[in-house]
Formats: C-alpha cells, structure tokens, sequence
C-alpha cells in the first residue's frame, strides 16, 4: 500500500510572507493564504465559501520567489500537510524534497478583492448551470446554446 501527503492550493495571500530561522539557523518563510469556491442555491444566487491555510516554505527557490509578495498576490502552493510539534494545527508545508510555491501573476497584475461579473458568469459555465450576472442575480439564459451546456475544457496538444 501507497500513502499520498500531496496538497495543491491556488489562492490569494491574506498575510505579508515573513521571513524567519530557525533555532538552527535554518530559513524559511510563512504566510496565510486563501482559497474559495463559488456555492450557488438553486435559485440563481449564491456565495463564495473561503477556507484559509497557513503556509510554512523552506525550499529556498521558492522562498526567493514569493518573499516580496503583497497582500492580495495569487500564489500557486504544492507541499505536503503537516502539524505542529505539540499541537492540532495544520500547515502546507513546501521543503526542500517536495514541493515549490510561486507566484501565480506578474507583479504589475492588481488583484481585487471583488468578483467581477465576468468571473461569476464563467463560474456558472464551468459548473453546467445558468449564467448569473451578479452574484444575487437571476440566472439568464445565454443567447448560443443555452444554459447548462458542458464546457470543453481539454487542451489539446
């Protein structure tokens, strides 16, 4: 038998990445980050569900790309779960066997903390139901197709 401590988390940073070492002299980095998925009600409205996670970097790759990060940065984490010495806390934990985390956008995207129209609509589509305009909007029919068509997401190469 095969155990897998894979974790891949794509989200916003909620805390300024600190720097720290350990009492061995060892770097590593921390900060918060967030994630979301759209939940929709069956009647056209809907909410965002965010979870946060703490997140502990020592590959010091990864750790030169992200310390310069703001608030608000989309990064892309792959690590591994862990806990804390004598705690019931978990963390992601990127090391130097396993794992990166990387910025997700250049440096001169501005994210925003709203969801646009656009972003909604595409959720909508992803997920097979109706297209919303705004989160507390009604579904609209789309013009070609209609609603609840299956998107094609297979990138062929």
């Amino acid at each position: 038998m095969s155990y897998i401590n894979d974790v891949r988390l794509v989200g916003e940073i909620t805390s300024e990445p600190e720097k720290k070492s350990s009492q061995k002299g060892t770097a590593y980095l921390v900060f918060d980050i967030r994630t979301g998925r759209f939940q929709a009600n069956g009647q056209g409205k809907g909410f965002w569900v965010f979870q946060h996670h703490r997140v502990v970097v020592f590959n010091q790759a990864s750790i030169d790309a992200c310390a310069g990060l703001k608030l608000g940065a989309w990064v892309s984490v792959l690590g591994e779960l862990t806990y804390l010495r004598g705690a019931n806390t978990g963390q992601i934990t990127v090391s130097d066997r396993l794992g990166d985390a990387r910025p997700m956008f250049p440096e001169h995207w501005a994210p925003t903390p709203d969801v646009t129209d656009e972003e909604i609509a595409l959720i909508a589509a992803a997920e097979g139901g109706p297209i919303a305009t705004k989160v507390t909007d009604k579904p609209k029919e789309e013009a070609a197709g209609g609603a609840g068509r299956d998107v094609d997401d297979e990138i062929p190469f």
